[in-house]
């Protein structure tokens, strides 16, 4: 039931390079970014990248973007007698690096992109602008996003006998299921099209006896998931299902946003 849609993700700027880290290595080694020059490992194409973007790892398929640079001079090449530019204060072994081209940072620009979060689902940490200056990301179904934080299709949440979907008139207008997270844990996760609003209470009656089968099939003692603090809709739905209001969890989302720790005990 799933569907994929190419959207442009609008950055501007053309021969720009997007490297994501795992870790904020530019807060971790030094609270200004424009002093921790980039130490990394470029291809063909580094000879003609203008612009350095910033990113770091949100979560499986999410990046955000941390800052944006001009580039200050041609990569530079490490040989044995290198000596690190005055203010890089980043500690790095210079000599097993040898051979390795880097760039050096100019000014940050375009702030305007700070915090922007992107779909990343490539395998190599580098992604580069397209000739237009942007990046295109692949969608998978139209999921409500606000209700829960998934991330992908419904097969990266697949486990055996967890899920299930539904139908209304022969046409799939969700899918539901839990995946465990420790023991006798679960996280519930719905992904939904816009078609299941004309049928809330319906869908949520058939979501809520589902997930008392699995729980009970599997030994599930609690089932939880994260909804947005102004996603009242959510909320309600949530507790439709016969989930209780745990608490807020500040800057929990992906996007920094609050959001509702929901959970119900079988």
């Amino acid at each position: 039931m799933s569907e994929i849609r190419k959207k442009v993700v609008e950055i501007g700027l053309k021969n720009a390079i997007i490297i994501r880290t795992n870790l904020d290595p530019f807060k971790i080694n030094d609270p200004d970014m424009e002093q921790v020059r980039g130490v990394w490992r470029c291809g063909k194409k580094a000879d003609q990248i203008d612009y350095f973007i910033g990113a770091v790892r949100l979560m499986p398929g999410k990046a955000k973007i941390l800052g944006v640079w001009e580039i200050k001079s041609k990569p530079i090449v490490i040989g044995k007698d290198f000596v690190p530019p005055l203010g890089w204060r980043r500690e790095i072994d210079w000599v097993k690096a040898k051979g390795r081209r880097i760039f050096e940072f100019g000014k940050k620009i375009r702030e305007d992109l700070d915090g922007l979060v992107i779909n990343w689902k490539f395998q190599s940490p580098i992604l580069y602008t397209n000739n237009s200056g942007n990046i295109i990301e692949e969608e998978t179904i139209e999921a409500d996003k606000n209700y829960i934080n998934v991330e992908g299709n419904a097969k990266n949440l697949e486990q055996d006998h967890l899920a299930f979907t539904g139908m209304v008139r022969s046409k799939p207008i969700f899918a539901a299921g839990m995946k465990m997270v420790w023991g006798r844990v679960a996280e519930g996760w719905v992904i939904a099209t816009e078609d299941m609003w004309n049928y809330p209470l319906s869908v949520a009656k058939a979501i809520k006896k589902d997930f008392a089968r699995v729980a009970r099939e599997h030994d599930i003692e609690r089932v939880q998931t994260a909804i947005r603090k102004d996603f009242k809709q959510g909320q309600r739905f949530a507790e439709w299902l016969g989930l209780e209001n745990e608490g807020l969890m500040k800057n929990y989302g992906f996007d920094g946003t609050d959001q509702y720790r929901y959970a119900r005990i079988f």
